[in-house]
């Protein structure tokens, strides 16, 4: 019997993690501080949340650049800062919405390990558009009881 050969994968560097709505995306920020994931890398969110400023205000992409409010103003500063933030980030959060937001189309950030989470709440599109990022790896969490 021969023995079983090490995995050569390599540790995801960046990391996209996809939830079906912000909703979804609070629990998955929640988790990522209990267990400090930040200790790995920079965390932000893509979207923000409807009922944690306190999230937003540590993780949401649109408050860490000065954007929030500002949406609908041309701030070329402001886009550069955003694009600069996701380029940096090691862990990238957003909504299955906020996949096709302007600022991911446009970037040429690469994300090795495209993780959906509730993946039975997402359609095949969905998780494809999170894919086309360069993904190697695709992890789908999900629960056989949905309520």
């Amino acid at each position: 019997m021969k023995p079983a050969e090490k995995d050569q994968t390599p540790p995801p560097e960046k990391i996209l993690i996809i939830a079906p709505n912000s909703g979804g995306v609070d629990k998955l920020l929640d988790i990522a501080e209990t267990y400090e994931l930040s200790k790995f890398g920079k965390m932000i969110r893509i979207g923000h949340s409807v009922s944690r400023e306190d999230l937003n205000k540590k993780f949401s992409l649109d408050s860490l650049s000065g954007s929030t409010n500002k949406a609908h103003i041309k701030d070329t500063t402001v886009d550069l800062l955003r694009e600069d933030l996701i380029k940096s980030a090691n862990i990238v959060f957003c909504s299955s919405h906020s996949l096709g937001t302007h600022i991911l189309e446009r970037q040429i950030v690469k994300f090795d390990t495209v993780i959906a989470d509730d993946a039975s709440l997402l359609n095949e599109v969905e998780v494809l558009q999170g894919m086309k990022h360069g993904c190697l790896r695709l992890i789908m969490l999900g629960n056989r009881k949905i309520e």
